[in-house]
């Protein structure tokens, strides 16, 4: 019998010895000034709009200089920020990127929601809406227009069409 798991124990040693350096290259930060096209899609969270909008925004002085510069929301670069590294960083800078700005408020005196402030509830109470898009609102905050929305393909321009002016950004 030991004969039959030979084979079976030497594959699982050999896919081991060939993952390993993987797991060891995904481990270090991608540096956002000399990473490649390649290497920014790969990296997870980033994908090929982002890697396009780093490259054109190159040099970064620090890696908020991604929510800064409006490249991705302050959302996204907060769950990716760990795997990134500028070529010079300023842990004061850092903290004052994604410190929060006043959203405003939820709603103004023509009713409209602000795209910033207002609550998931009140969002998904728009017709139109729902849960599933009040959500992506939620997480993709902050917003500098309501387009925004469409153009960053949290909701497709229809929908987006007829709730347009329930709508307000700040």
């Amino acid at each position: 019998m030991a004969g039959r798991w030979s084979p079976f124990v030497a594959g699982i040693a050999l896919m081991v010895a060939v993952s390993a350096p993987a797991t060891a290259q995904d481990q270090s930060p991608l540096d956002l000034n000399k990473a490649t096209r390649e290497q920014l899609v790969a990296h997870p969270g980033i994908g090929q709009a982002y890697a396009d909008k780093i490259i054109a925004g190159r040099p970064f002085k620090m890696r908020s200089d991604l929510v800064a510069r409006g490249i991705m929301p302050a959302t996204q670069y907060l769950k990716i920020k760990k795997g990134l590294t500028p070529t010079a960083e300023d842990a004061a800078a850092e903290a004052a990127a994604v410190k929060a700005a006043d959203p405003g408020p939820a709603r103004d005196a023509e009713g409209r929601f602000n795209l910033n402030s207002a609550s998931r509830d009140d969002l998904a109470s728009i017709p139109g809406v729902g849960q599933l898009y009040a959500d992506k609102i939620v997480a993709g905050r902050p917003f500098k227009t309501i387009d925004e929305v469409v153009s960053r393909r949290i909701m497709p321009s229809a929908a987006f069409k007829e709730i347009r002016h329930k709508l307000f950004g700040q």
